[in-house]
């Protein structure tokens, strides 16, 4: 029951409704929250009035804005996403949220994140459903409304005849774009048409010509089998299969991720026997001489187009998740656009597995290799502070913290988590904390801050045997270090003794070989950013931190 002050009893209802601006307060009781929608009443509000000396009662107030739906479009949850898919929708058609309620998770560029309810309310429509193809940002993919609405009675827009209106109006706008010197005018085309041909016949001129119900029909089916083909999204190698085959795609059933049809559905499809009778457009419209027909093979009946039939290829496509397109896209634009420059170099690990053994032994918490090479990398980063920057518009940038991403494998692609102030951590903490971010990344669950960013990259294939290798910049970082495998060599020593004989006359000694545990590391820099000297000193600074391990725990 709410009630409005005697100063305005005598204002009318119609005036009422196109002139007065009320304060509607409503208390929601579970949550004792106080909320206020200021609006102005139309001539569609319906309101029952009664009237005494100094009290006017509403008692039923529609509301226009409560009985509309209110879009969810998709966020854009990281600078690089373009698109994302709704792996989980953690609440039901019809069902109340509150705010901070998570209603469903989106698997962006990089990770899995949960996108929270921002006020209360209740989920009318669900648009796009779990797992459908990539929706673009800011689509629409649910429809909510205030709470206690009854989703029932609410209109829903069409949002496939908006976005097709944005198709359209898009179109129009290429249309006028384009010069008009690329459109050829009526009097160019009348122009051609009335110029006089050559005297001397074409050898066109024997040949039949086509009837013009013939080239009615076959530009029509022409013009219906592309516009049927073109409104479903097909992978090349399908469409060639469908046209080739002269196959109808509406009787193709797709089992890929959202209903997609897949080059095995076509295959399957045609091994059933779903191949039009008719023959391709192409054939229809191609004349065949009569003087030849008997003497030239068909083209059917040569053994280099049965041995192209699509039976006998050995190959799926497989739709690509958005992390792994995301990572083509980026590592296109490194390997493009920052000049890439290598440097390798042998680093001595006798000592550093040495101490790690003690570590590991007085320690619960265990110590990898990485771990080691992770806290030299970012020490350093610290003594030469020229290579920890990065290529912007007025320049490089020398960064102030020292945070080292870490290339993780999953089944999703390459991520790279990174340890912020990875210099001023302790080796056992790097490898706490390395754990749960590794952990993290694999189950899809890095926020945004954790795997965007970062000075310095680190990717290590040792634990894979494999020994040397070259890794591409992450950008906007300017360097990645690859790490390859420890292994084994014999070395000699480079001084050598000098003895005096019985006869004290000197004699020099060979020196003698021994077994050294090393491991090669690459430095992928951006030449820009870090030339051969500084990528020297970058080197040899890591291989002294490498060969004396005593100094990383200081």
């Amino acid at each position: 029951m709410h009630r409005i002050p005697s100063s305005i009893v005598a204002v009318s209802a119609r005036r009422m409704a196109g002139l007065l601006q009320v304060r509607y307060l409503s208390n929601c009781a579970k949550n004792n929250i106080l909320s206020s929608v200021s609006r102005k009443f139309t001539a569609n509000d319906v309101f029952t009035t009664t009237t005494t000396q100094s009290t006017k009662t509403i008692t039923q107030f529609t509301r226009f804005y409560a009985s509309q739906a209110k879009e969810i479009t998709l966020p854009a949850l990281s600078p690089t996403m373009e698109e994302g898919v709704i792996v989980e929708w953690l609440k039901k058609e019809g069902e109340e949220y509150k705010t901070g309620d998570v209603l469903f998770r989106l698997q962006t560029d990089k990770s899995v994140l949960d996108v929270e309810a921002q006020d209360d309310g209740v989920l009318a429509k669900i648009i796009v459903q779990a797992n459908a193809p990539a929706q673009p940002v800011n689509s629409t993919v649910a429809f909510i409304a205030d709470p206690g609405t009854d989703v029932s009675k609410l209109q829903f827009p069409d949002v496939q005849a908006k976005k097709l209106k944005k198709e359209e109006v898009s179109k129009e706008n290429t249309v006028k774009a384009t010069p008009s010197s690329s459109i050829p005018s009526d009097k160019s085309k009348t122009a051609t048409s009335t110029q006089p041909s050559s005297p001397s016949p074409s050898p066109s001129s024997s040949k039949p010509s086509e009837s013009p119900a013939t080239t009615s029909g076959t530009s029509t089916s022409t013009s219906t089998s592309t516009s049927t083909s073109s409104d479903v999204f097909l992978f090349p190698s399908v469409r060639r299969i469908l046209a080739e085959n002269n196959m109808d795609v509406a009787k193709v059933k797709g089992t890929g991720p959202g209903g997609r049809i897949t080059k095995g559905d076509v295959l399957a499809s045609l091994a059933s026997g779903n191949k039009n009778s008719s023959p391709p457009p192409a054939q229809q419209r191609a004349p065949t001489p009569s003087s030849s027909s008997s003497s030239a093979p068909s083209p059917s009946s040569s053994p280099a187009s049965k041995q192209q039939t699509p039976s006998t290829t050995s190959y799926e496509d497989t739709p690509n998740n958005n992390i792994r397109l995301v990572i083509a896209k980026r590592l296109t634009e490194s390997k493009t656009q920052i000049p890439h420059m290598y440097v390798t170099a042998e680093c001595n690990i006798d000592q550093l597995l040495e101490l790690r053994a003690r570590l590991n032994a007085a320690q619960t918490v265990k110590l990898s290799v990485n771990d080691f090479i992770l806290k030299a990398a970012a020490m350093t980063l610290r003594a030469v502070p020229k290579a920890n920057a990065a290529w912007g518009k007025d320049g490089v940038q020398l960064l102030k913290n020292v945070d080292v991403s870490v290339a993780v494998a999953t089944e999703k692609g390459l991520l790279t988590p990174i340890i912020p102030n990875t210099d001023q951590k302790g080796i056992a903490s790097i490898a706490t904390e390395l754990k749960d971010l590794a952990g993290r990344a694999r189950a899809g669950k890095l926020k945004p801050h954790e795997f965007q960013g970062g000075s310095f990259s680190v990717s290590n294939l040792g634990m894979y045997g494999i020994s040397q290798f070259i890794a591409v910049i992450n950008p906007p970082q300017s360097a990645i270090l690859a790490v390859g495998t420890g292994r084994k060599e014999v070395q000699f020593s480079t001084s050598s003794k000098v003895n005096l004989d019985e006869d004290n006359t000197s004699s020099t000694n060979q020196p003698e070989p021994k077994v050294v545990n090393v491991m090669d590391v690459t430095l992928s820099c951006d030449s820009r950013v870090i030339d051969e000297a500084l990528a020297r000193q970058f080197l040899q600074k890591f291989q002294e931190f490498m060969g004396n391990p005593e100094r990383l725990l200081l």
